[in-house]
């Protein structure tokens, strides 16, 4: 059963990474969300300190890919907290903390 169940979870997931990566690219914001935040490379010293627990699509992707997860509320978990992440640290008024808002919404839609 559980296998069936992260099957079709699975399949959610990466209909819902098209969605981003549509998203994205339409944006013209390439990886955001996909890979860790590089926080030095971007000139953010301070991320690590207000975003005390990161999370990324990549982490997400490979968490699932090999077994970490015995529910799938963990894994909703985990892409939610990708979006709080990006809204926690980016102003209202910041594309990135726009998107999040919107992926979220995408996400939660799908997750119903």
């Amino acid at each position: 059963f559980l296998s069936l169940f992260f099957s079709s979870f699975c399949f959610f997931f990466f209909q819902a990474e098209d969605g981003i990566r549509y998203a994205q690219e339409s944006r013209g914001l390439g990886d955001v969300y996909k890979r860790q935040v590089d926080f030095l490379a971007l000139g953010v010293p301070d991320y690590p300190i207000i975003v005390t627990h990161p999370m990324d699509f990549s982490t997400v992707h490979s968490k699932l890919v090999g077994g970490q997860y015995s529910h799938v509320d963990q894994l909703a978990a985990d892409c939610r907290l990708v979006f709080s992440n990006a809204r926690l640290f980016n102003p209202p008024d910041h594309i990135i903390y726009k998107m999040a808002t919107d992926l979220s919404k995408f996400f939660e839609k799908k997750y119903e």
